[in-house]
């Protein structure tokens, strides 16, 4: 029985498999490695993207939620007398002033009978010209880039069981017994299309604080 090496088969074989790749396979195998880096690049760099402006929203979040706990903290304690056993000292009030942007409210913290030590005596007001919210005395900016969401106002108060608003001015303070803060901050969006369009970052922060102490 003849071999294929006797027929000359194998050669044929052998030269057949040496031949390799051809110029045109590798080209389309070069072309198609290209197009997957591509997609996978761009999905990289999507999703980096992505991360950068979920990042953005966290942070202005977390700066938001520090400011609404600081202002929703100083408001709930104003009207604390420990001195006159729960009646305001003279000069003194729980809530001094109140408007649509800017609340005063006044307390007692040390029980000296006055109101006018240091952190007693406390305005937040809203600016829209800066947007920055911003506490006196001292006039530190406790929220800057902050919006108030249409239709809505920075400080909103309400009576006693009541989900109707009063209506500003209030003549008298004491019938105060809830109020609402209620703000957003926005942040310019860090990615490439967010850059280009202006687009922002935006969290609304909304917070309803009932006062601790009666007058």
């Amino acid at each position: 029985m003849p071999s294929l090496r006797d027929n000359g088969a194998l050669p044929g074989i052998l030269r057949r498999d040496e031949r390799g790749f051809t110029l045109a396979e590798i080209l389309v195998a070069i072309a198609l490695s290209l197009t997957i880096l591509a997609i996978l690049y761009s999905f990289s760099r999507l999703q980096l993207h992505n991360l950068r402006s979920q990042e953005k929203g966290m942070e202005v979040l977390a700066r938001g939620r520090a400011a609404m706990v600081l202002m929703t903290r100083k408001v709930r304690e104003a009207g604390y007398w420990p001195s006159t056993g729960g009646a305001p000292p003279s000069g003194c009030a729980r809530i001094r002033s109140a408007a649509a942007t800017q609340i005063r409210v006044q307390t007692d913290l040390n029980g000296n009978g006055t109101c006018s030590d240091a952190n007693e005596d406390t305005t937040y007001a809203y600016d829209a010209n800066t947007r920055i919210i911003q506490r006196s005395p001292g006039g530190a900016a406790v929220v800057t880039n902050a919006e108030i969401p249409a239709g809505n106002a920075f400080l909103t108060y309400y009576g006693q069981g009541s989900a109707a608003p009063l209506t500003l001015p209030v003549s008298d303070s004491r019938v105060i017994k809830r109020v609402r803060i209620s703000f957003e901050v926005e942040v310019d969006d860090p990615t490439p299309y967010g850059k280009a369009s202006g687009k922002k970052v935006r969290v609304a922060l909304v917070s309803d604080v009932f006062f601790r102490n009666s007058e």
